[in-house]
Parts: C-alpha cells; sequence; structure tokens
C-alpha cells in the first residue's frame, strides 16, 4: 500500500467525513510550555479504505485506534506524519468499511512563538511574568493544536474538555458545565458546540479577571458612533462566518484572510468595497433583505459566492451574478469613461496594472504630488475638523482619521501644529475631547516628523505615553507611528526598541508600517543585522515594508552579501521556492513577469511556475531551476 499518493494534494480524500470531536487538551505551562490530549472523532467512512488522511502539523501522534459501530477495532499498522504537506496517514492491514466509527488519537505537542496553532504568550501578574496558552486557528492551524479535518467544509460539532492549573481561567467557544479539582490541576468541560469549522475553534488559559456591575438604564456612552465603528465589524463577521462558511477557500471575495500568502489587504479590502458598492446600487431595504434571506437559506451550510449572488438577484430582480463577475473575475478596473462632444464620443478606461509601464518611465516629483494631495485634501480637514460631531456617520469619523493622517504625513504645516499642540493636552489629560481615538495616529505621526536627534522631546514623551497606556488599540497607534521620524539615529532606536521586551513580539511588524521615506535604508540595514541573530521576526512580514520599499541607488553588491548564506539552498516545497523567489528575485537577478505572477522569465524563456518545486541560487545574475 503506497501512501505516496496522499503527497502534495492540495485538499484532503474525501473517503471519511468527521461530524463530531471530543477533544480533551492538558496544558503543562511551566517552562516546558507543552500539551498533550485526546481526541475523538465521530466518522462516516464513505467508500472502503486502507487509509485515513487527516491534517496534523507538529504534533507528535503516538497512539490511534478505529473503532466501529459494531465495536470492532483496529489499529493502524503504520502512522506516518508528513510536516511538508501538513498531514498525518493511518494506515490499516484491514480495509474499513462504509459506515460509522469512532477515530481515537493521542497526541503532543509544544506551544509555538509563531502567533499560529495553540501557542504562548505571557502576562505579568505583580511583576513576574506567567505564561499563558492561546488559539488562533484561522485559517488553517487548527491542525497545530490537535488532528483533524482542518478545512471549512468539513464542519462538525465540538465537545471541549481543558486541564489546566487551578490557579488560572479556563475559556472556549461555549459556556462552562462543570470543573473538577484535582490538587494544583482541574478539568474543565464546556458545551457542545453548534456545527462549524476548525478554524472557529478557540481555546484561552490564562490569568484573567473581571469586574462585573448591573445598572438600572444601561451604560451611557458619550460618543456612540465611534464605540459602533469600533465594534460593529467583528460581530458582522461572526455571523458571517459562523453561520454561514465558504465552501473551500476560492470563495474568499467577502471572507476576512482566509490565507494569508495568497488573500492579502487588497483582497481583504476589497471584500468591504464590494459589499458597500453593491449596497449603495440596490439600496438599504432591499440589500438588507437579501443579505438575511441568504443568512437564513443557508444556516449551517456550505455556501459559494455564486449562492449569494443568487440569492440577492432573486430578492433584487437583478442579475447580480454578471455584473459582479466584472468586479471580483476580470483584471483591471471595469468603469468606462464617456464624454460627449461635438457629436463625437470619446471613451477613456484606466489600466490599473501591476507593473505600470507608461507611468514608471515618468519621474516621480514627490514634493509636486505632496503640495497637490494637501491642495486636495485641506478642504475636507477643515470641513471635517478635528473634533467629533455629535450625530455624524461612522464614514465621517473613519474619514477624518485618515485625511489628517495623510496630511500629517505629506508635511502639511497647519497640521504638524495643531496635532502637537493637541497632543500636549492629551499627555496631561488621557480622556481629552480635544485629540479622538480617530485622529490621534495624525497626531503621533506629527509628533515623530518633528523628532530628531538634536530635538527628543516629542519622541520622548510619546514613547513615555506608550508605556503608561493598557489599550492595546492605542499601543498599536503608537507604535505605527514611531518609525515616521526623518532621522535615520531615531528610526533606528526605534527598531531596536522593537525588539525589547516593552513590546510583544506580535506587535512588531507595527513599527514597520509607518517607517518614514528617508529611512528605508536604515531600515534595511537594521533587517541584515536581525536576520543574523536568534531572533524570531516574521520576515515574510519585515521584508513586506522594507525591502519591498528599496531605494533604487542600493547597491546591488549590498543586497548580494546579505543573501550569501542563502547560495546554494534547495528548496524542497514549491511554495517555500516560490515565495522566496518572490523576495529576493530584484537583489539577485532574476525577475518575474508581474503582470502574470504565475510565470517567471529567465534566458529569455518563460517557465511555469508552479510546476517547480527547487529553486538553487548559484550567483547574483542568475539562478537555476530544477523541475521535479
Amino acid at each position: 500500500m503506497n501512501i505516496e499518493q496522499f503527497k502534495g494534494l492540495a485538499r484532503l480524500p474525501k473517503f471519511a467525513i468527521p461530524s463530531h470531536y471530543d477533544l480533551h487538551l492538558k496544558l503543562d505551562l511551566s517552562a516546558a510550555c507543552t500539551f498533550s490530549g485526546t481526541v475523538k472523532i465521530n466518522l462516516s467512512i464513505t467508500e472502503k479504505t486502507n487509509f485515513l488522511v487527516l491534517n496534523a502539523n507538529q504534533l507528535q501522534v503516538h497512539q490511534a485506534l478505529f473503532t466501529t459501530s459494531g465495536n470492532q477495532q483496529y489499529c493502524p499498522s503504520d502512522v506516518v506524519v508528513d510536516d511538508d504537506d501538513e498531514v498525518v496517514v493511518l494506515v490499516f492491514d484491514e480495509t474499513l468499511c462504509v459506515g460509522e466509527g469512532l477515530l481515537g488519537i493521542e497526541f503532543s505537542g509544544k506551544l509555538n512563538e509563531h502567533l499560529k496553532g495553540l501557542y504562548r504568550c505571557t502576562c505579568v501578574d505583580k511583576e513576574v511574568k506567567k505564561n499563558m496558552a492561546v488559539t488562533q486557528f484561522e485559517a488553517a492551524d487548527a491542525r497545530r493544536c490537535f488532528p483533524c479535518w482542518d478545512e471549512p467544509a468539513l464542519k462538525a460539532t465540538f465537545k471541549i474538555t481543558l486541564d489546566a492549573p487551578s490557579e488560572l481561567t479556563a475559556l472556549s467557544n461555549m459556556p462552562i458545565i462543570d470543573e473538577k479539582l484535582d490538587g494544583n490541576v482541574k478539568t474543565v468541560y464546556f458545551e457542545e458546540t453548534p456545527v462549524m469549522s476548525t478554524y472557529l475553534v478557540a481555546v484561552v488559559v490564562g490569568l484573567f479577571d473581571h469586574i462585573e456591575d448591573t445598572t438600572a438604564d444601561g451604560m451611557s456612552i458619550s460618543n456612540k458612533p465611534v464605540l459602533l465603528f469600533d465594534i460593529n465589524h467583528f460581530p458582522v463577521i461572526q455571523i458571517f462566518e459562523l453561520v454561514v462558511q465558504v465552501s473551500w477557500l476560492e470563495h474568499i471575495a467577502l471572507l476576512v484572510e482566509v490565507h494569508q500568502q495568497v488573500f492579502d489587504d487588497i483582497g481583504y479590502r476589497k471584500g468591504s468595497a464590494i459589499i458597500r458598492m453593491l449596497q449603495g446600487y440596490l439600496g438599504d431595504d432591499i440589500f438588507q433583505k437579501s443579505l438575511s434571506s441568504y443568512i437564513k437559506k443557508y444556516s449551517w451550510k456550505n455556501a459559494k459566492t455564486e449562492d449569494l449572488w443568487r440569492v440577492i438577484s432573486e430578492e433584487s430582480g437583478v442579475n447580480i451574478n454578471s455584473l459582479m463577475n466584472c468586479w471580483t473575475k476580470r483584471k483591471g478596473y471595469p468603469v468606462i469613461y464617456v464624454k460627449s462632444k461635438d457629436h463625437i464620443l470619446e471613451f477613456e478606461q484606466v489600466c490599473y496594472d501591476v507593473v505600470n509601464i507608461s507611468t514608471d518611465a515618468i519621474p516621480d516629483p514627490v514634493n509636486v504630488l505632496k503640495e497637490f494631495f494637501i491642495s486636495l485634501l485641506q478642504c475636507s480637514a477643515e470641513k471635517l475638523g478635528w473634533e467629533s460631531i455629535p450625530g455624524e456617520s461612522h464614514l465621517d469619523a473613519m474619514l477624518r482619521g485618515e485625511v489628517f493622517i495623510a496630511l500629517a504625513t505629506f508635511g502639511h504645516d497647519k497640521t504638524r501644529r495643531e496635532a502637537m499642540q493637541r497632543f500636549q493636552v492629551l499627555l496631561n489629560d488621557k480622556n481629552t475631547p480635544l485629540l479622538s481615538a480617530d485622529v490621534r495616529k495624525a497626531a503621533y505621526i506629527s509628533v515623530m516628523r518633528n523628532s530628531s536627534t538634536t530635538n527628543r522631546n516629542g519622541f520622548e514623551s510619546l514613547l513615555k505615553f506608550y508605556r503608561e497606556v493598557d489599550a492595546m488599540q492605542e499601543k498599536e497607534r503608537i507604535l505605527q507611528s514611531l518609525a515616521s521620524s526623518p532621522d535615520p539615529d531615531i528610526v533606528l532606536e526605534v527598531l531596536n526598541f522593537l525588539l525589547s521586551d516593552e513590546v510583544r513580539d506580535q506587535d512588531i511588524i507595527y513599527g514597520l508600517v509607518g517607517l518614514s521615506l528617508e529611512c528605508r535604508e536604515t531600515a534595511w540595514r537594521w533587517l541584515k543585522v536581525t536576520m543574523n541573530l536568534d531572533i524570531d521576526l516574521n520576515l515574510e512580514e519585515c521584508n513586506k515594508d522594507t525591502v519591498e520599499h528599496a531605494n533604487d541607488n542600493w547597491e546591488d553588491d549590498d543586497c548580494e552579501k546579505s543573501l550569501e548564506p542563502y547560495k546554494g539552498m534547495e528548496f524542497d516545497s514549491q511554495d517555500d521556492a516560490y515565495s522566496f523567489y518572490l523576495k529576493y528575485s530584484k537583489f539577485i537577478g532574476f525577475g518575474i513577469s508581474k503582470k502574470s505572477s504565475r510565470r517567471s522569465k529567465i534566458s529569455g524563456e518563460f517557465i511555469d511556475v508552479k510546476i517547480m518545486y527547487t529553486i538553487r541560487i548559484e550567483e547574483r545574475k542568475g539562478c537555476q531551476w530544477y523541475s521535479s
């Protein structure tokens, strides 16, 4: 029996379908930070097979047993864990027949530091750092916590039990139904979940506390529009993703970041833009009615994009499918401008491509463009003002922040002066209405743009404010602004601050988001140093904000030296090779045709990247490809 047939598959075989998971996790939050557990999975075997194939990543599988509905037991003769494909294959000498059964698996693993699966984070209690266990399973990381069929269409119910230190709080998706104490360990039992996908399962174990009270007439809120803007996004996402889910990752136009390597921030933002455009086209009433019908029709089912368009078409009487295909399945910007003059029609369409060859040929007049955008934004800034207006829409609040951030970044003197004055007020009164949440980032950027080695007051005040505030959202705003200083010495100090214990590992990337144009080279040199240190950074994200925006006048030899350790490296995974290729191609002399991200031109010939599995870097002016 050959298990090679399961290597490299994009999706799991469908000869076994799960319907329920009984998951028991035992967490050791001492210095070892390990976990072990058992999972019992109710399965429907849909065709005769000698294999069961499910997802597992960085787990040790110790034992497995399959029991049929007739209590006949089958122990696998071999258990093969393939970390490259993130699967575990259970091989049985006897054939499993069609029918119901129960698969039991014992496994163990280590809490990782990568913010994926079941990972470790820390909190400080009475000046003592303590470990916590937290999960992040979206999009495909439940497999890092327990063996499962980790695909969105394969929904099931989950009954979760946790063994955790007795002094800590244990939480999961559902309410606690029982709790038993055994010395320093408590066992917490949770209610069974509704039918849902694996990536929605959640577990948190840590030191938590809360204050509870009840008021007669609810809670008084002084700025409802701002609060509603902050909180309305995630309940909506929870409704769409919990009740109606995509059948597979390709139906992603309206789903948040299902796979980080494929669907970036552009895809995420485009989904919300399309929804708002559709709402404006149909009108609020028809749009709301259509969404209500869609959720009712596909509750606890798997849906495709076409299903949403079909329901909206039925409710509105408009062929939404053909309309939206122009926006979701075709390249470019599908809007044609028509002008009529002297009985002559002029048609114009702007091509927003990746390469922008025509615009690349024009020198970039940065200062002229800055002045141009400032002239465009000044009127909006004066109309919106710095302070929130009672009853204003959430879009106005969001626009206010974006406008003032842009003006501060472009160097508008009036904006910077006003922002710095309001920042001084904020330092003395953290609740001042003179600097609401939506414009604080603009103030922070203004402070840092005015900071230098000889004028450190603003920088030091902002760092002090970062240390004093507790809200993580506020800390993120500050981190996104700190590196916007034009002074390389200040920016280098900020970058080193990102590696200190004062910044969480997952927040380091925020410090690179607002990196000033003047200090990109400083950041690149800093990044090269950190790559050679024993520091766990998300280099893919760091690269996005430093390497991708490298100045064209950087020395190629400098880049070549930093890539010297990678020469001769082989990648056994197609995704790893292709990712490395995209990341470093501009520095080692081979390029990719950006108009077609799946094809590469090397030595004058186009080669389909999809069939390549190994890349070896030989020298700066070229590379060699090896096909499978």
